[in-house]
């Protein structure tokens, strides 16, 4: 049995080379790594290795690869739809204001330096001007802290220099007080950490300080991926996959549906054919003479 399943992988491994399309979907039954097994019995990691090799030689996985399976109807088939393209990329992202730059020394500074800039014009221009500033202001801020990861990791670094130092029997009291310093160093990266990606991940009943951050960044990917718009029907009934179609039909949308001629809209003398009587005329009576 091994032995033709290892054929089997040699077989699929030749077919690459062929010119006709074809795609392999199903269980495999199989593994490329130990680390994917879950209890159950003991996993040859021979079995594995052609799987694996057989992965990285004939580029058999396509991981950006998605499948739309199409009403069947009738039949009992339904038609699978595979979509190769490489996952959309990074866009624009629209400003996001992070609650731990509350807490950043030069946050109320850079607020009170753009409120005291004179802007000229009237109340809500001058606000949306100010307001604009400061987000420009902030997006520096952001860029001048860096990545927070990386961070953490050079601080780390320098902790363990120093307590390297003083396992050593150092007994300078400045190796103690930087060892403190950097030991509160690493609490506030890390409470920075876990609250950006808890306000990415617009879990509002999970409270912080519970370092849940694998579970929020599991969260990002979960929102992102139910998020994304990967097809789409546009008003002549043709089915989109790319991706600068699918932006330019929301668009499109969204145009007409704002410039649409407004004759073609009943006025205000034609509301009351959508309102629905409530009481019978019999009942009308009956308050009026109450009322008398």
């Amino acid at each position: 049995m091994q032995e033709d399943k290892i054929k089997l992988w040699d077989d699929l491994t030749s077919l690459n080379t062929s010119n006709i399309p074809w795609a392999l979907l199903g269980d495999f039954n199989t593994i490329q790594d130990l680390r994917e097994n879950r209890g159950g019995q003991a996993i040859w990691i021979a079995r594995s290795f052609y799987y694996k090799m057989a992965l990285q030689i004939s580029g058999f996985l396509e991981r950006n690869a998605d499948v739309l399976f199409t009403p069947g109807g009738l039949s009992d088939h339904s038609a699978a739809i595979l979509n190769f393209q490489n996952r959309i990329g990074a866009q624009n992202k629209p400003f996001q204001f992070y609650n731990y730059w509350l807490d950043h020394p030069d946050f109320h500074n850079i607020v009170d330096d753009v409120w005291q800039t004179p802007v000229r014009g009237n109340p809500m221009f001058v606000l949306h001007s100010k307001l604009n500033m400061v987000k420009k202001k902030l997006v520096t801020l952001k860029r001048n802290v860096g990545s927070i990861a990386s961070e953490i990791k050079e601080v780390r670094e320098q902790l363990a220099a120093v307590q390297e130092k003083i396992q050593n029997c150092s007994s300078d009291q400045e190796i103690f007080e930087s060892e403190k310093e950097l030991s509160s160093e690493i609490w506030d990266f890390l409470d920075r950490e876990e609250s950006i990606a808890h306000q990415r991940s617009r879990v509002q009943w999970l409270e912080l300080g519970d370092q849940n951050i694998a579970y929020f960044h599991k969260k990002i990917d979960a929102d992102w991926n139910s998020s994304k718009i990967l097809s789409l029907i546009d008003g002549n009934g043709m089915f989109l996959t790319n991706e600068n179609a699918i932006k330019q039909e929301a668009v499109n949308y969204f145009k007409s549906l704002f410039t649409e001629d407004l004759q073609n809209y009943p006025g205000i003398d034609h509301l009351h054919s959508l309102i629905t009587k409530k009481i019978s005329p019999v009942q009308a009576q009956m308050l009026f003479k109450l009322k008398c």
